[in-house]
């Protein structure tokens, strides 16, 4: 076969086109329920009163961020430091006591039930000291975790009792989300158990693992889902409402390059290439993204050739329309 110089220039046109243009392709994707959760701190807490006082200081008002093992209230220690002083006294003498006939003991000249005497009394002292430094150290309440402050209960000056709320608090890096979910969706739901979180447009987050609650709410008969997310995810604070994509099942979907779409106004389009070469603009109907790639749902089939490029495709068009005027 002799090759001329236009088979050449048509062969290097067929390639340039073959590295310009993509195959629709088909696969399955996670069929997505869109649900509307909330979120919320994995650690949230109250901290209450543990001894009876009276506040004396406050370090932290609402809304205040806090490091783990800060101070955040001390209350009036008077009464507490006064009986940690006595059961350190009493334990220091049972100390002393013991040691002395100990020693006598070991020369064979107290009896040894006078030993075992000394020691119970030392070992109720150390109990009675231990629990009056606990009770001292109650008076100074420290942040169990880092967060923020979200409701003070006190004011200083208040006389408060073992269990009176103090300062409420929550933990700004574990999030997690409470959806609730439909009992015509549990089953689906609790089979997959896989889910995405919608935080922006461009952001999405996987959950690392869904626990479905085994009791379904007697007024709305759904089921409360608790998503659990990485910790330190940025753009989400508690009470904030996001989508939360389950999967309940497989679709069979068509998927094109997101670049080859072409959006005019309200119409979204695609450059298709034909098997005789030509080259048209075809009206889509898009779908969800996933992966830099779009899903169509209607206006192509498997197969056909796509343009990555659009404006490579506007360029090949007006070379075809040219050549046939001439």
């Amino acid at each position: 076969m002799k090759i001329t110089f236009w088979s050449l220039m048509l062969w290097s046109s067929l390639v340039l086109a073959d590295s310009t243009t993509v195959a629709v392709l088909q696969q399955n994707l996670p069929q997505l329920h869109p649900l509307t959760g909330r979120v919320e701190a994995v650690n949230q807490a109250t901290m209450t009163a543990q001894t009876s006082g009276r506040i004396a200081e406050l370090y932290f008002d609402v809304n205040d961020l806090v490091k783990k093992g800060e101070a955040l209230v001390r209350l009036r220690n008077e009464q507490q430091k006064a009986e940690f002083d006595v059961a350190q006294a009493e334990h220091e003498r049972a100390q002393a006591e013991f040691n002395r006939l100990n020693d006598l003991y070991e020369r064979k000249l107290v009896a040894q039930a006078m030993l075992d005497q000394a020691r119970a009394a030392l070992k109720t002292a150390a109990a009675r000291l231990s629990s009056a430094q606990e009770n001292f150290d109650y008076t100074l309440i420290r942040a169990p975790y880092s967060g923020i402050v979200t409701k003070r209960h006190v004011e200083v000056g208040e006389s408060v009792r073992p269990g009176s709320p103090i300062v409420s608090g929550l933990a700004l890096n574990q999030l997690r989300v409470a959806v609730e979910v439909p009992q015509t969706l549990v089953a689906a739901v609790r089979t997959h158990k896989k889910a995405i979180v919608d935080i922006s447009p461009e952001q999405h987050i996987t959950a690392s693992k869904i626990t479905v609650f085994p009791y379904a709410d007697e007024l709305t008969h759904g089921f409360t889902a608790r998503i659990e997310l990485p910790k330190g995810v940025e753009g989400l604070f508690p009470g904030m409402l996001v989508t939360v994509n389950f999967v309940t099942g497989e679709d069979p979907s068509l998927l094109v390059p997101q670049q080859a779409l072409v959006n005019r106004g309200e119409l979204t389009a695609v450059y298709v290439r034909y098997a005789d070469g030509r080259i048209a603009m075809r009206q889509v109907r898009t779908g969800r993204a996933d992966d830099g790639k779009r899903v169509i749902h209607a206006g192509l089939s498997v197969g056909e050739q796509v343009f990555v490029d659009p404006h490579a495709a506007v360029i090949e068009m007006k070379q075809q329309r040219a050549s046939s005027k001439n």
